[in-house]
């Protein structure tokens, strides 16, 4: 192998590398957040002597349900990308998509009902950090939705070329990867949220 060819592998490597590197402190950003988020609902409760008690709508255990089921599609698209099944790919993606955008919808009618409640951000504390929290997760999953677009556009022009054997490169396996890694850090991140809401919300 040629000097060249392997200044251009190095180089290579070191952009993946700093692409995996900035995924992971950006996740590690998000957490910090929400950690400071739940920290502060719990001070915020313990001080409170206006805290209202309210009951979750049923509506979030269903979108919490779905967004487990997208985790499990995007499992299978990352599997079908590495057989090189890139149809596979691109249905389990648009399953996903389809699914985050379900997710988001269930969360717009979950907080539909607890302002039919009489929860809102103005008046009860309790529920503006229940908006805040949760409208926070949810903003980071339209994020994930424009990734999945942009990725599902990217592999139907390549099939539609009907060009797909020389798709599979490095960065490409790695932004699947990176997306993947993304897609499934904010879907349980939900988990941990709605947990975290269902036991301190009363």
């Amino acid at each position: 192998m040629s000097e060249l060819s392997l200044n251009m592998q190095s180089h290579e490597e070191k952009q993946l590398f700093a692409r995996s590197f900035a995924l992971w402190i950006a996740l590690g950003a998000i957490l910090m957040m929400f950690a400071g988020l739940t920290s502060a609902y719990i001070v915020k409760k313990a001080d409170s002597g206006t805290w209202t008690n309210f009951t979750i709508p049923g509506i979030f255990y269903i979108s919490t349900l779905v967004i487990i089921l997208s985790s499990v599609t995007m499992f299978g698209a990352q599997r079908a990308f590495r057989k090189g099944w890139m149809a596979g790919y691109r249905n389990l993606l648009l399953a996903t998509l389809a699914l985050g955008a379900l997710f988001l919808a269930l969360q717009i009618e979950g907080w539909m009902q607890l302002k039919a409640q009489g929860i809102d951000m103005v008046e009860e504390i309790s529920g503006a950090f229940f908006y805040v929290i949760s409208g926070a997760h949810a903003a980071h999953i339209l994020g994930g939705i424009v990734i999945l677009l942009i990725m599902i556009l990217k592999i139907s022009r390549r099939i539609k070329k009907q060009n797909t054997e020389a798709y599979l490169t490095s960065a490409r396996k790695l932004n699947v990867t990176l997306m993947a890694s993304y897609w499934h850090f904010i879907g349980f991140l939900w988990v941990y949220i709605f947990l975290f809401l269902l036991y301190n919300h009363n």
